[in-house]
């Protein structure tokens, strides 16, 4: 029996590309692409694929959502997100969206036709950097984890904040504004990938970098 994918991804590039790579496989053929999540619903009115693959950031509703809507329309099909972003936060949304599987686009062929056969046999799959991932974040450290690139302030600042020091207090001991300091704590935030002091702190001491 010939296996029915589904592709939705607003990049032209990455359809014909996943569309090239699953058409060659026998028993494997793709049943439709689409840029558009109104496009997909309108398709599944009339259409029932066995298997769709979704990006998580489309033109007209966020992938999420749209995986939300198509499980609980067509609980019966399952969905494999594939994107380009590797944070766990943006797996854990897509499986709690319903998605039974994840990959990211630079995966290869040989991975994606593995995913979509364990997913049609009922069971999950995440790509295998990820599950790596989510096996090093469970023991509290990451092997593929390195430290951002600061600039000297930034590390004078970032050195302070790991001693406790608050951006008033910063800002008298370093003879800058508060309102300099502001910026700089968030720019460390961002190139940490954190959101807050205190995961800013404990990635600073996972990496060494703080004690």
């Amino acid at each position: 029996m010939t296996i029915k994918v589904t592709i939705i991804d607003d990049h032209i590039m990455i359809l014909k590309g996943l569309k090239s790579m699953i058409d060659g496989v026998e028993n494997i053929r793709v049943y439709g692409t689409y840029c558009y999540g109104e496009d997909l619903l309108h398709f599944l009115k009339t259409k029932s694929p066995d298997i769709i693959l979704m990006d998580i950031e489309l033109p007209d509703i966020s992938g999420i959502d749209l995986c939300k809507i198509v499980n609980e329309k067509h609980p019966e099909i399952p969905i494999i997100a594939i994107s380009s972003h590797e944070e766990i936060s943006y797996l854990n949304n897509m499986t709690n969206a319903g998605a039974k599987g994840y990959l990211l686009k630079s995966t290869d062929k040989k991975e994606i036709i593995f995913a979509i056969k364990t997913v049609l046999s009922g069971q999950n799959y995440i790509d295998k950097r990820l599950k790596e991932k989510l096996i090093n974040e469970s023991l509290g450290f990451s092997s593929t984890e390195t430290a951002p690139n600061l600039t000297k302030r930034e590390t004078e600042i970032f050195e302070l904040i790991g001693k406790g020091c608050t951006n008033k207090e910063i800002s008298a001991l370093l003879s800058i504004s508060k309102r300099t300091v502001d910026a700089h704590r968030q720019n460390i935030l961002k190139k940490f990938d954190v959101h807050n002091t205190a995961e800013l702190v404990k990635k600073g001491m996972r990496l060494n970098l703080l004690k």
